[in-house]
C-alpha cells in the first residue's frame, strides 16, 4: 500500500520500515553530521526512525533536511507510524522544494502529509512525533515540531531548547514530572485536520549546532547534554555519547539523536552535483536518481494548487520565520489544545488539497534506487 502522494514517500517508507541492528551510528562527514539511534535496554522494538537528506531546491541550490520520528507509545503499531511519518515527511519535501515558495512552506506542507499519510492508514489510533531542522545554502535555518521530541541550539556549554513540547507541562513551561497528565500528548502526525505544526526560524549567522533528540535521550540533565555536546571532538563522538549514556542511565525508551553543526552545513562548496537525492539514517545510505527536469516539471504543475493557499498556510502553521533565535525561545504559544479541539475549516481545506495532490504526482519518471551496504 502506497502511504504517501508519489512514489518516493511509498520507497522511503518501506525503506524506514526494513529490519536492522538494534543499534546504529552514521557519520557524514562532509555535511559535519551524525545520527545515532539505540533501542534501549527496556523496549522489545525500535519505534524511532531518524534520517538525514540532502538536495536540490528548483533554483538548483542545495538544503540539507534532518529528521527524527519516535512512534507513540501505547497506541497503534508506533514503528510504523514513524517509518511512515518520516517516509512521507521527507518524500513530500522534496515535491515542495521544487515549488517558487518560502522554506517554511514546505516544511508545514511536508508536515501535513505526513498527518494525512498516517491518519488515512490508522485513523487516529496511532500515531507518531515529529522534529526536522532545514538548513539551506541561501543561509537560512528553519526547524520544525509537533508532540515531544525536541530541537536544541547548541553552542559552547550551552543548550537552549527551541521546541516546546506538544504536552500539557511544555505549553505552561513546566517539567514533565511536575503536574498529572504531564507527558499526555496535545497533537502528533496522524491526529487529523487539528494538526498545527510549530515552525520557526533561527537567526542567520549563528554558530554552533542544531540537535534533534527524542524523548529516550532528552531525559538527561540539559546541562549535561550540553557538557557532552562542548567536550565532544565531533558530532559522530557526540551523537555516540548521547546515546550510550541514554543506555547507561537504563535505557527505559529507544533513543535517538541527530546533531549538524551549522558552520559548515551552510558551506556550499561541501555539495556534490549529482542529481537525484541522497539520505542516510543510522544503519545505512540510500540514493535516488531522477530525471531532475522533468521531475521538476511534473512537480511544479501538481504543486500549482498551493499558490492560492499561501496565506491559509501562514496562519495555521503559526509561522515565525523572520523571528531571531531569541524571540522565537521568549514568544513560544502557551495554547492548549486537546484532541476533541476544532481546526479551523481554512486549515481543514489545506487536507483536501494536499490530498488532491497524489492523483497528479503519482504520474512521476520512474525512479531508479540504489541500496548500499548498511553500516553499523
Amino acid at each position: 500500500m502506497i502511504h504517501g502522494s508519489n512514489r518516493i514517500q511509498s520507497q522511503l517508507t518501506a525503506w524506514f520500515m526494513r529490519r536492522t541492528a538494534h543499534s546504529g551510528i552514521r557519520r557524514v562527514a562532509d555535511l559535519s553530521a551524525a545520527i545515532a539511534n539505540d533501542i534501549g535496554s527496556v523496549r522489545v522494538e525500535n519505534q524511532d526512525r531518524v534520517a538525514i537528506a540532502r538536495g536540490k531546491d528548483f533554483a538548483g541550490r542545495s538544503f540539507i533536511l534532518v529528521g527524527l520520528s519516535d512512534g507513540i507509545g501505547g497506541m497503534k503499531d508506533g514503528a510504523e507510524c514513524a517509518a511512515i511519518t518520516l517516509g512521507s515527511f521527507f518524500g513530500a519535501f522534496f515535491d515542495e522544494a521544487q515549488s517558487d515558495d518560502k522554506p517554511e512552506h514546505w516544511l508545514s506542507r511536508s508536515a501535513f502529509q505526513s498527518d494525512l499519510a498516517v491518519h488515512s492508514k490508522f485513523d487516529g489510533a496511532g500515531g507518531a512525533t515529529l522534529v526536522a531542522v532545514l538548513i539551506c545554502t541561501s543561509g537560512s535555518v528553519h526547524w520544525l515540531s509537533v508532540g515531544d521530541s525536541r530541537v536544541y541550539y547548541s553552542h559552547g556549554e550551552n543548550l537552549t531548547q527551541l521546541s516546546v513540547d506538544d504536552t500539557i507541562a511544555g505549553q505552561l513551561g513546566m517539567q514533565n514530572d511536575s503536574i498529572p497528565g504531564r507527558s499526555s500528548l496535545l497533537q502528533f502526525i496522524g491526529m487529523g485536520n487539528q494538526l498545527e505544526p510549530h515552525v520557526s526560524q533561527l537567526e542567520t549567522g549563528l554558530k554552533g549546532s542544531v540537535l534533534l533528540m527524542s524523548d529516550g535521550v532528552h531525559f538527561i540533565d540539559s546541562a549535561w547534554i550540553g557538557k557532552i555536546i562542548a567536550h565532544s571532538a565531533d558530532p559522530g563522538k557526540c551523537v555516540q555519547r548521547l546515546a550510550e549514556i541514554a543506555k547507561w542511565c537504563g535505557g527505559a525508551d529507544n533513543a535517538s539523536v541527530a546533531m549538524i553543526e551549522l558552520e559548515i552545513a551552510l558551506n556550499e562548496k561541501v555539495y556534490c552535483q549529482e542529481t537525484g537525492y541522497q539520505i542516510w539514517d543510522s544503519f545505512g545510505e540510500l540514493q535516488i536518481i531522477v530525471d531532475s527536469e522533468s521531475y521538476k516539471r511534473k512537480v511544479q504543475q501538481a504543486l500549482t494548487v498551493n499558490t492560492a493557499k499561501l496565506s491559509v498556510n501562514d496562519n495555521s502553521a503559526k509561522l515565525a520565520n523572520d523571528q531571531p533565535i531569541e524571540k522565537s525561545i521568549k514568544d513560544k504559544p502557551k495554547t492548549k489544545r486537546t484532541r476533541g479541539s476544532r481546526k479551523p475549516k481554512e486549515v481543514a481545506a489545506e487536507h483536501k488539497l494536499e490530498s488532491s495532490k497524489g492523483s497528479k504526482t503519482e504520474k512521476l519518471p520512474q525512479l531508479i534506487i540504489q541500496f548500499p551496504e548498511k553500516a553499523i
